[in-house]
C-alpha cells in the first residue's frame, strides 16, 4: 500500500510537469519546422503584364517560449515563352523578351517593407531563314528569384494575414532585322511570394516547486494517517 501511494505521488508529479512544459503555437496557414515557418501564394500562370495582384501571406503569431528573430521576403517567377517566327525570304536576327516584377505593400502589410524589384535575364531566341523562307518554333523557360531581410521584425507578429501587391511587366520585345518576318508569340508568367520566420524556443519552465512538493506531501500525510490506524 505504501509503494502505491507513492507510485501514485510521482505520477502525479511528472503529470503536472509535463502539462505544463509543453509549449502552445498557433500557427495557422504557415509550414513550420523546430525553428522557421514559411508559406508561399502562388499567383498562377498571368499574362507578363499586370498590376497590384495581391498576394495574401500569414502574420507570425508567437507560441510559448517562441522569439521571432527573423523576416525574409522572397518573391519568384516561371517565365515561359513559346513562339512560331515566318519569313517568307531570307531573314534573320534575335528576338528577346525579360520580365520585370515588382513586390510592395498591400493593404494591411507590415511597416518598414521596402519593395523588391527583380528583373528576370531576357530569353534571347536567335533566327536564320535562308532565300526560300520558313518557320522555326521554339519554347523557353526563365525561373528566377530575390529576397529581402525585414528590419522591423516585431510588425510582422500578430493574427490574421496581410496582403503584399505584385506586379509585372515586360521588360524588352522582339526585333526583326529584315523586316519581312510574322511572328506569334505566347508568353506567361508565373509569379510566387513566400515569407519565412526564423524563431528561437526557450527551455519549457519547470512547474512551480511548491505544487509539487503539496502533492507529494499529501500523499505522505496519507500514509502517515494509514500507519496510525493500524496501531490504534
Amino acid at each position: 500500500m505504501k509503494f502505491n501511494l507513492l507510485a501514485s505521488a510521482s505520477t502525479l508529479a511528472i503529470s503536472g510537469f509535463v502539462a505544463l512544459a509543453l509549449p502552445g503555437s498557433a500557427h495557422a496557414g504557415l509550414t513550420c519546422t523546430t525553428n522557421s515557418c514559411t508559406m508561399t501564394d502562388d499567383l498562377g500562370s498571368l499574362t507578363p503584364t499586370f498590376r497590384n495582384q495581391a498576394a495574401s501571406l500569414q502574420f507570425f503569431t508567437p507560441g510559448a517560449g517562441q522569439t521571432l528573430t527573423s523576416v525574409v521576403i522572397t518573391e519568384a517567377a516561371n517565365f515561359t515563352q513559346t513562339a512560331t517566327i515566318t519569313a517568307p525570304a531570307s531573314d534573320n536576327g534575335t528576338f528577346e523578351i525579360g520580365l520585370n516584377l515588382t513586390t510592395a505593400r498591400g493593404p494591411g502589410a507590415p511597416a518598414g517593407f521596402a519593395t523588391i524589384t527583380a528583373q528576370s535575364i531576357a530569353i534571347n531566341q536567335t533566327y536564320s531563314f535562308g532565300a526560300g523562307g520558313g518557320t522555326a518554333n521554339y519554347a523557353k523557360t526563365l525561373s528566377f528569384s530575390q529576397a529581402e531581410t525585414a528590419t522591423n521584425i516585431a510588425s510582422f507578429i500578430g493574427s490574421g494575414s496581410f496582403t503584399l501587391d505584385v506586379s509585372a511587366s515586360l521588360a524588352t520585345l522582339g526585333n526583326d532585322n529584315g523586316g519581312n518576318l510574322t511572328t506569334s508569340i505566347a508568353t506567361l508568367a508565373d509569379p510566387t511570394v513566400t515569407i519565412t520566420y526564423g524563431f528561437t524556443t526557450s527551455a519549457p519552465t519547470p512547474a512551480p516547486e511548491p505544487a509539487s512538493m503539496a502533492i507529494l506531501g499529501s500523499a505522505l500525510a496519507g500514509l502517515g494517517v494509514l500507519r496510525r490506524r493500524r496501531k490504534a
